[in-house]
């Protein structure tokens, strides 16, 4: 019985010694095991200051200098974060994807509008020239971490700690008690959640210096507009664009632009001094309007800008342009026809240029439109609106 409890009492006392020589910080003191007997003294930590390489101001620099250097001496992990301009954001967000995976890289995270991917350190200058080319880099920065010491470090920590676990696998073999084989296993448990850690966090650094960081953020610019055909009266541009409308204002006045006999069977809804809305039970639309005229501006200007509008700007397909006397004046008039939904529409408009002055030049232009559906309109006899107008 002696003997045994002698024997107890050396294990217990080896395992006192072992833990003196060995400090294991808990994780809340960010510090692991540390055994003089296990192993070499590991080397003094030192925090590696984060230095710049290559900031906004470096876009547009000689990209044959290499970004991202591979050195066997020192371990370095890289990040880079580009802001880019581009009109198709989901698409651009979809190709940095599929620009990561090519060059043997993958997606870490992303949303509609950015996007972060992880891409070996060998192939990430390539990469970036890809990356930067979907869209305009309005902000570019890479960085670099020195983790050599960081690696190191945590390297001899994990050597210490597999060398510790090791021997108290061993303590734990000779226990001979049950008070014995609790304090053992207590240690044995401490020492294999630290060296876990170490090992999660060697893993962090290595792929920190294998793969470079990525970041993508795009902002979405417009495309610039097409040069279209141009109208430079506002007035003329609007032409056949109330085809739709099915709302008039409702005033019952006397007051209109010009004199003109209304066709059988409309009844007009509204007039002023400048406007006037009649329509028919075929939902047909007769507008009278009357503008003052450009200096210099004439029926040919006219016939031409309405051309422009009606048929290049506004989506009609051309039925007529003709010149027309009616009650010795002459009316400019044109007509196309366009889809409203499932149905045509014909469009048609006269315009006249007549001098309203009594002293001097005061001209105005004078025009008359019609829409509705084609064989409606058809029915208007617009000859003989033509030669009631009277100014």
């Amino acid at each position: 019985m002696r003997k045994r409890s002698r024997v107890g009492f050396g294990v217990l006392s080896c395992v006192a010694v072992l833990l003196a020589g060995c400090a294991v910080a808990t994780d809340e003191r960010n510090s692991f095991a540390e055994c003089d007997g296990a192993a070499n003294e590991a080397p003094a930590r030192t925090t590696a200051p984060r230095r710049a390489v290559k900031t906004a101001g470096a876009v547009g620099a000689d990209r044959a200098e290499r970004n991202f250097e591979v050195s066997g001496e020192r371990k370095m992990a890289y990040r880079t974060d580009l802001v880019l301009q581009c009109q198709d954001v989901p698409k651009a967000v979809r190709s940095a994807g599929e620009i990561a995976r090519r060059y043997h890289g993958y997606v870490a995270e992303s949303d509609n509008l950015s996007i972060r991917v992880k891409i070996p350190v060998e192939e990430a200058d390539a990469a970036l020239t890809e990356l930067e080319a979907l869209g305009k880099v309005t902000d570019r920065k890479i960085t670099a971490q020195d983790v050599t010491d960081q690696y190191v470090d945590t390297q001899v920590r994990i050597d210490n700690l597999r060398k510790l676990q090791e021997k108290l696998t061993q303590l734990l073999s000779r226990a001979k008690n049950v008070e014995e084989t609790l304090k053992v296993e207590r240690e044995l448990s401490r020492v294999t959640t630290d060296l876990e850690r170490y090992e999660a966090t060697m893993k962090n650094l290595a792929l920190r210096v294998a793969m470079v960081d990525m970041s993508l953020r795009f902002h979405a610019v417009m495309a610039p507009a097409a040069p279209g055909p141009m109208v430079p009266i506002p007035w003329v541009g609007e032409l056949g664009t109330e085809i739709s409308r099915r709302d008039f204002l409702l005033n019952q006045s006397d007051d209109v632009p010009f004199k003109v006999d209304i066709p059988a069977g409309f009844a007009v809804l509204f007039s002023n001094d400048s406007t006037l809305y009649a329509v028919n039970s075929e939902d047909v639309v007769l507008k009278l309007s009357q503008r003052l005229n450009f200096r210099d501006a004439d029926a040919p200007f006219y016939r031409a800008l309405v051309e422009r509008a009606l048929f290049s700007q506004n989506g009609y397909r051309k039925t007529a342009s003709e010149t027309i006397t009616a009650n010795r004046r002459e009316f400019v008039t044109v007509s196309g026809e366009r889809q409203l939904g499932d149905a045509p529409v014909r469009y048609w408009v006269a315009l006249n240029i007549h001098d309203k002055g009594w002293f001097g030049r005061n001209e105005i232009v004078a025009a008359v439109e019609l829409w509705g559906k084609p064989e409606a309109v058809q029915k208007v006899d617009t000859k003989a609106l033509l030669e009631s107008v009277r100014f």
